[in-house]
């Protein structure tokens, strides 16, 4: 009975998302972007969505405010992470060893001296 009521959906979600992205907005997206013709559904869709995402950023700046009483920089910082414009890159010396490194800048120096 409760699953005729409601039925459990499945999304998938990636480390990519933007942290505002949530399993429902992501939901929502999906569902607007396959129904083109019907307009004036996607215009109140699309007015969902902007709020649930307005509510997430909020959501995160609150959580973050704690961590970041002082300062300018742990602020920018959370501003950086929720837009997504932090990367999240791995050093190239956590993949592979310093010395393999230096033996390959030393293969390809053609410099004498």
């Amino acid at each position: 009975m409760i699953n005729d009521c409601f039925p459990l959906i499945s999304v998938k979600m990636s480390s990519r998302n933007p942290p505002f992205m949530s399993p429902l907005v992501k939901y929502l997206c999906n569902i607007r972007n396959r129904r083109r013709s019907y307009r004036a559904e996607n215009m109140i869709r699309q007015e969902k969505i902007n709020a649930l995402i307005r509510t997430n950023q909020v959501n995160g700046v609150k959580n973050e405010r704690a961590k970041h009483s002082k300062g300018s920089k742990g602020w920018w910082e959370t501003v950086n992470r929720i837009t997504g414009r932090r990367s999240q890159g791995t050093r190239v010396s956590s993949v592979i060893s310093p010395d393999v490194i230096n033996s390959f800048f030393q293969s390809i120096n053609t410099d004498d001296t």
